[in-house]
């Protein structure tokens, strides 16, 4: 059994449970960190390549592996903690399909320098938004409905972002987009959403060099059933609040981007897939122009005026609509 194979295979989660008190948030397991303490520094995802772990205090801003986490608990070198694990007795399979997504149009990412760039500022922008209580940022994203457990789990973070419709910088969240490669666990766009009200202000903009495809594909399980896309990062990790394990959320942002192949091949994978847009008139407009074959979600109406997820998350009525309008048999129980 190869290096990629048990990576692939070991059930990290259930050894680190053993360790630390890990909560579900969304499609990661939030808890503190087995090696350095805290409270919630510490992240595990599934990814297609396998579960992944994370700490934002004492590790180096990536993604690490199964094999990884024995080599620094158990002070080994790579090769002794892959055998360790391959002899593991509790050593199990994933039940997830590891079926492979079909080879997309090439695009070119952002390059090494500005990945590196880009991570750095990541970090200094979430350690920012962490360390000062009650920081305009935290205001803000608590005022959205929006929980410490989602700052960490989509690394959000608070900044200063320059704002050329006005000539000057604002207070911004800054909103990390990843890319599907859970292996070399790619940056692929930075946007920051402007928190201050600025009359004739943009309410978003995007780092230099960025190269937005699609919302939360750093998220992506092979295996799960059903897919939602919906319009905007916010009402992303709104949803990403209250999804059970089952089902995947993808935003294209405000807009497609150009990227409706990258829509389609995804969907094909899915059993169930959703599209939800603020105006449904758009909606159905993104459903043709990219061949999906959807049910199209409809925003509320109450008093005359549409909610998004996000209003609708303040309101604490999220779970339930999403569980009304996608249905038992597909939406699963909440976890």
């Amino acid at each position: 059994m190869d290096s990629n194979q048990i990576n692939g295979e070991f059930d990290l989660l259930s050894l680190v449970s053993k360790e630390t008190r890990l909560q579900r948030q969304g499609d990661y397991y939030v808890g503190a960190c087995p090696f350095c303490g805290g409270r919630d520094r510490f992240l595990i995802k599934h990814t297609s390549a396998g579960f992944r772990w994370y700490c934002r205090k004492c590790g180096d801003g990536k993604y690490h592996t199964a094999i990884d986490y024995i080599m620094r608990r158990d002070g080994l070198d790579h090769k002794n903690a892959g055998i360790k694990l391959g002899a593991h007795e509790n050593t199990s399979r994933t039940d997830l399909s590891r079926k492979t997504f079909q080879p997309l149009r090439r695009i070119t990412l952002p390059d090494f320098d500005w990945q590196a760039s880009a991570w750095k500022e990541i970090d200094a922008a979430s350690d920012q938004l962490q360390v000062a209580e009650s920081n305009p940022g935290q205001k803000y994203l608590l005022s959205r409905g929006l929980h410490k457990g989602t700052w960490l789990a989509w690394q959000l973070g608070f900044t200063a972002a320059y704002d050329p419709a006005v000539k000057r910088w604002r207070p911004a969240i800054l909103i990390p987009w990843s890319d599907l490669d859970a292996e070399a666990d790619l940056v692929i766009a930075i946007k920051y959403r402007f928190i201050d009200d600025e009359l004739g202000g943009f309410r978003y903009i995007s780092r230099k060099g960025s190269i937005p495809i699609l919302f939360g594909m750093g998220n992506i399980v092979q295996g799960k059933q059903t897919l939602l896309l919906v319009e905007g990062e916010i009402n992303a990790l709104s949803v990403s609040q209250c999804l059970p394990s089952a089902v995947t959320c993808l935003s294209f942002g405000s807009e497609t981007g150009g990227y409706k192949d990258i829509l389609r091949v995804l969907a094909r994978h899915y059993r169930h897939v959703f599209l939800w847009a603020d105006d449904p008139v758009k909606g159905l407009e993104l459903q043709k122009s990219i061949g999906l074959i959807c049910q199209v979600l409809r925003s509320p109406d109450y008093g005359g005026e549409k909610w998004d997820a996000n209003r609708m998350l303040q309101e604490r009525i999220l779970m339930e609509y999403l569980s009304d309008v996608m249905e038992a048999q597909c939406f699963g129980k909440y976890v």
